[in-house]
């Protein structure tokens, strides 16, 4: 119980918002695009944290890599949503 709060407080409200965008973005392109619509998804969030990174002067890296790993998890539970559809 304690790795499942921890795990929560990991990935918090932040990571939520990262992984729920990404994965309802894969799945509002994919009746256009089909699995293309992966592609489109991970250069925007890619480009999404290169700005934040790069431009804003966010250099918070860990930040950066959790920000990069919701995005993921997104996409790939989107994937295998789009699978079992």
């Amino acid at each position: 119980m304690e790795k499942l709060k921890n795990a929560i407080k990991w990935i918090g409200t932040d990571g939520l918002l990262h992984f729920l965008i990404c994965y309802a973005m894969v799945l509002a392109l994919s009746p256009i695009i089909g699995w293309w619509a992966i592609l489109p998804t991970t250069i925007i969030a890619a480009a999404k944290e290169g700005w934040d990174y790069f431009i804003q002067k966010d250099n918070d890296k860990p930040q950066v890599i959790h920000d990069l790993i919701c995005d993921g998890a997104g996409i790939v539970l989107a994937c295998l949503t789009m699978l079992l559809w």
